[in-house]
């Protein structure tokens, strides 16, 4: 009989039958003894936490893994039971890795893998291995493998093996369009092999893109780059009418007559022609539509009209003397228009960061007045304060303080750099939409630097990426403009 069947203390048992183990592990070198030893001592006492260690050394140096599995899972549960936030994802991680390399268990690796990039969810390397696993099984795991991959994409743009990946994906779950998309930014890229170029090029289109449909509110939203912090959007959607009627003067004032606007659906010029499609896809027809008047004087093309009560389009001499493919007006068209959207506006109207930021900071001061201004911006800012007064009284105060609420409860940083950047990368996304031409947009991103928030480069890098987006995809289909 073993000292420990006269225990009838449990702790007790389990530290005679840990320190057999131990015995039998270190000294007499029976492994199987050791583990047996260990097991009666966990079931005494499953707290133990180094016997538990070292019942798994020596089922890994055994190479016995369904052994290194229930230590493994004992190990997790003393880690849950102790709250022990560091120990959680390194256990799940070796447990992920147990199934994937020994076992042959890929689903329960992914959980584990899951599990563990929920406790540590910048951990590149599991990501990684992650993507892998959704990959080898498209059936149950495409949209997950497709997520993956675009994580992967954002850190790293250039990454030929994602690309031909999620082309592979999206081929083998025979959707066509997103295949196709794919083709496109691999040529694009200099990267398509023979096959994948042939591909984009049989069903590249030579036109802008034949919307069947208008885009909606839901449209914009998804189709927004996501740096742009809506709230902030929203609120200088609010405040635009008052910088518009300080800044500006009236059309007539500037030389423009409301009886001489274009209709563009009947002005006989490519470029009105492909304002007025633009216009439609984008729901801006109507009293939605800017006006738009025609300046021989003015050598420029596309050019904004900053009036009251609301812009204008002028087109210059270049607009009607350039020759421009279709598809290269159509995103140029697009990116003009879209800043015509309320609250995007904004960012050409106040061109400037330290304008913007008195603006910003004059909503919030109207309806926080304790919210504290530096000092070099306080005089900007109580004549926008004061500009803003007449305008925000009773409902349209309400409506400014609770969007001014719920931007302080963000706790975020106030960039508006980031903001402008990401209003002019969504001017982008739109343009390349209704170019319905990776190339093209890409060269005219290239073209028109001038002004942008961003180097080209940058753009490009941003285009390229949304091209092969589930939100581009959603929306070529939901305009009928996706390949049969």
């Amino acid at each position: 009989m073993r000292l420990a069947d006269f225990v009838d203390d449990p702790k007790q048992r389990a530290k005679y039958m840990q320190t057999a183990a131990s015995i039998s592990g270190k000294q007499i070198n029976d492994v199987d003894a050791a583990l047996t030893y260990y097991d009666r001592a966990l079931e005494f006492d499953p707290s133990l936490a180094k016997a538990t260690e070292e019942a798994l050394d020596l089922a890994r140096k055994k190479g016995d893994h369904d052994s290194t599995e229930k230590y493994l899972k004992i190990q997790l549960d003393q880690a849950k039971e102790a709250q022990d936030r560091t120990a959680l994802p390194k256990i799940l991680h070796e447990l992920g890795n147990l199934y994937q390399k020994f076992l042959n268990e890929p689903e329960m690796a992914i959980d584990a893998f899951e599990a563990a990039q929920a406790f540590d969810p910048d951990n590149k390397e599991r990501g990684e291995v992650l993507a892998e696993l959704y990959a080898s099984d498209v059936s149950q795991y495409l949209d997950k493998a497709v997520k993956a991959q675009s994580q992967i994409l954002r850190r790293n743009p250039y990454r030929v093996e994602s690309y031909k990946l999620l082309r592979r994906l999206y081929t083998e779950a025979q959707r066509g369009d997103a295949a196709w998309c794919l083709c496109q930014a691999l040529a694009v890229l200099n990267l398509a092999e023979p096959d994948e170029e042939r591909f984009w090029r049989r069903h590249r289109a030579d036109n802008a893109a034949p919307a069947q449909a208008v885009m909606t509110e839901d449209d914009w939203k998804k189709l927004a780059h996501f740096d742009q912090d809506p709230i902030l959007t929203n609120i200088f959607a609010m405040i635009q009418p008052t910088i518009i009627r300080t800044r500006t003067q009236p059309l007539e004032a500037q030389g423009y007559q409301r009886q001489y606007a274009i209709d563009p659906s009947l002005h006989p010029y490519p470029v009105s022609q492909t304002l007025y499609y633009v216009q439609g896809v984008l729901g801006m027809q109507g009293q939605n539509s800017p006006l738009i008047f025609q300046n021989p004087n003015d050598p420029s093309g596309l050019g904004f009209i900053h009036a009251q009560p609301s812009p204008a389009i002028v087109l210059g001499r270049a607009a009607f003397e350039a020759q421009v493919p279709t598809q290269s007006m159509a995103f140029v068209a697009g990116r003009h228009l879209t800043y015509y959207r309320a609250g995007y506006y904004v960012r050409h109207l106040v061109p400037t960061g330290t304008g913007l930021k008195a603006w910003l900071f004059a909503a919030i001061k109207t309806c926080v007045p304790q919210f504290p201004v530096s000092a070099d911006i306080v005089g900007p800012v109580d004549e926008a304060m004061a500009a803003m007064k007449p305008d925000f009284q009773g409902v349209q105060k309400e409506r400014l303080s609770s969007l001014v609420s719920k931007l302080i409860q963000t706790g975020a940083a106030l960039d508006l750099k980031k903001w402008v950047a990401s209003i002019d990368l969504t001017a982008d996304r739109i343009g390349f939409l209704l170019a319905h031409d990776l190339q093209l947009a890409t060269e005219v991103i290239r073209a028109t630097e001038d002004g942008a928030s961003l180097p080209g480069k940058e753009r490009v890098k941003e285009a390229v990426l949304f091209s092969v987006s589930e939100e581009y995809f959603d929306i070529r289909q939901r305009l009928s403009i996706a390949i049969e």
